[in-house]
């Protein structure tokens, strides 16, 4: 995102009726894009999970050991 921490890629359109909005990016925590959805009554959610689970897979794929899914995401929580 930086340096354009204040963009969206939806501009000022409406969004859906019930639309759950995710956001790929993980940094910043809440995105423009993600407050507009929530201020249009959507739910949404940032990129840190799908980045957690990708670490997760690579790691097990490299080492043959499922990662605890808890200590990765208690290692993002402390960052």
């Amino acid at each position: 995102m930086h340096p354009h921490e204040e963009g969206s890629v939806w501009g000022k359109r409406p969004f859906p009726v019930n639309a759950f909005a995710y956001d790929l990016v993980y940094n910043p925590a809440e995105t423009l894009f993600m407050r507009q959805a929530r201020a249009a009554g959507c739910h949404a959610a940032n990129g840190l999970g799908m980045l957690l689970r990708q670490g997760a897979i690579a790691f097990e794929w490299w080492t043959g050991v499922a990662p605890d899914l808890a200590v990765m995401q208690a290692a993002f929580n402390n960052r």
